[in-house]
């Protein structure tokens, strides 16, 4: 696993894409923290980084979407598929070099705080937490976005399907302020999940039946709770949408409370999405 550790260090050091995340984030960072913190003089620095959330559906992709498909552009994919290592063990080397390239630029931005200590008093405390959230969000994003990577052939195809993914999470809290908790709405949002779920376990899986059951068990179960009693559904989707918001978890940590759930949570995300990838990994090694 150090391995590829070392391995991913070194070509996102090499190349443009590891440089061009930490800068941006430092930038964004810095230029917000100036303008709130130095220039208007505001104490907060959760203020100050309050819309880093926001780039990371731009940056996020540029540093994992080729995760996996880098390595056929630079023909090296079958050397990864015979190297005498686990696959959970390539995934994590991989993983963790994510990570470092997610925690620099973030530990950069850490040392803010204390220089604005110096000119008055700052809440480290608040600061370090909202610091540590946007740390998780991160991660579960690079998870989400490597997975994507290992699904797909191409680099462009997966920075596509990374910014898309990216793109629709961050836009579920605008989605679900005009979505009506209608039980015909979620209805046909549930129905679309299960279509979703069945395309999905039949991707993993290749076995249409393992595909087909799962979403036609949840449909049967819709029909017959829409038949009985409208207010089983109405207003579900969007619960089960509000639950999938990942950015709007953040609300509490810029609030200046530590939501323990929202740890888990996003910890919780980034597990399953590196043991989707483990999956996706081993069946392709053996193929």
């Amino acid at each position: 696993m150090i391995t590829i550790y070392k391995k991913d260090m070194h070509n996102y050091f090499s190349t443009f894409s590891g440089y061009l995340f930490m800068a941006c984030v430092v930038l964004v960072g810095g230029i917000y923290c100036y303008m709130y913190n130095f220039y208007y003089g505001y104490a907060s620095f959760e203020q100050s980084i309050n819309y880093l959330p926001f780039f990371f559906v731009f940056l996020v992709p540029v540093v994992s979407a080729g995760v996996f498909t880098d390595e056929k552009r630079q023909k090296t994919e079958q050397l990864l598929y015979t190297l005498p290592l686990t696959s959970k063990d390539i995934v994590l080397g991989k993983y963790f070099a994510l990570l470092t390239i997610l925690f620099i630029p973030l530990a950069i931005l850490g040392c803010y705080p204390l220089i604005m200590s110096m000119y008055g008093q700052v809440n480290l405390v608040s600061a370090y937490c909202n610091l540590f959230a946007i740390f998780l969000l991160g991660a579960a994003l690079c998870a989400i976005c490597m997975f994507i990577s290992s699904l797909t052939e191409s680099i462009i195809v997966s920075a596509v399907l990374c910014f898309g993914g990216m793109f629709v999470l961050y836009q579920l809290d605008g989605i679900l302020e005009n979505l009506t908790p209608s039980a015909k709405n979620s209805y046909i949002g549930f129905i679309l999940l299960a279509v979703f779920l069945a395309i999905f376990i039949w991707f993993m899986t290749k076995n249409i039946y393992i595909a087909i059951i799962p979403s036609a068990v949840v449909v049967i179960l819709l029909n017959v709770a829409y038949r009985f009693s409208m207010t089983l559904v109405a207003g579900k989707i969007n619960l089960m949408l509000s639950s999938i918001a990942v950015f709007s978890k953040l609300n509490n940590f810029m609030n200046g409370i530590f939501d323990v759930n929202t740890t888990i949570y996003y910890l919780s995300i980034a597990g399953l999405f590196v043991l989707f990838t483990v999956y996706t990994f081993e069946r392709k090694r053996w193929n």
